[in-house]
């Protein structure tokens, strides 16, 4: 069974709009299933995202992401990061110097009371490199964080720099953040 991926199951009753519970079997005792659609053959449903939820209607409530970026830190054209792939709601990252980001949200939150996680990782078919095993953290002892409706800053931080001591920022070429709120 494939976690997050749609799976059409001959034991399922679909119906359009509506979630079903399925617990035909012990293999697969439990099951949630979102449709969209009145196709008949739900293969077809499953199989074809124009089916799915209108990714393109605004979502809105305490448990949809509200930003979302992934980006190259090692990059700084301009003072601003590539944007890897797509975006929710941020319309810039911009560097601020070695491991310190400020990614700029393009419409304001409605309260700077929201939770945020990052990541530092390798793009896909690149080799690992120095950054790339980072935490993304809100702060460090001796900066001075930026967290608004409009902007939150990150730094990614290699708290193993080689030994005792030797914790610094470094850019990651490969940083990820979600930002989730009311």
């Amino acid at each position: 069974m494939q976690t997050g991926v749609p799976e059409y199951d001959p034991n399922t009753t679909y119906y359009q709009n509506n979630i079903v519970s399925n617990q035909n079997n012990s293999a697969y005792p439990y099951g949630i299933y979102v449709s969209q659609t009145s196709v008949n053959n739900a293969n077809q449903a499953l199989n074809n995202p124009s089916y799915w939820l209108p990714l393109s209607s605004t979502l809105s409530g305490p448990n949809v992401c509200k930003a979302w970026v992934t980006f190259d830190g090692t990059t700084n054209s301009g003072g601003q990061c590539t944007i890897l792939g797509t975006a929710l709601n941020v319309s810039s990252v911009t560097y601020v110097s070695t491991g310190q980001y400020v990614i700029n949200f393009t419409n304001a939150l409605p309260t700077q009371n929201y939770a945020w996680s990052g990541s530092a990782g390798t793009q896909n078919g690149i080799p690992s490199v120095s950054g790339d095993n980072n935490v993304i953290t809100g702060g460090l002892t001796g900066y001075t964080g930026l967290k608004t409706t409009t902007q939150l800053q990150v730094f990614c931080w290699e708290a193993y720099g080689g030994g005792t001591n030797n914790e610094k920022l470094e850019n990651s070429s490969c940083i990820s953040v979600i930002v989730f709120g009311n």
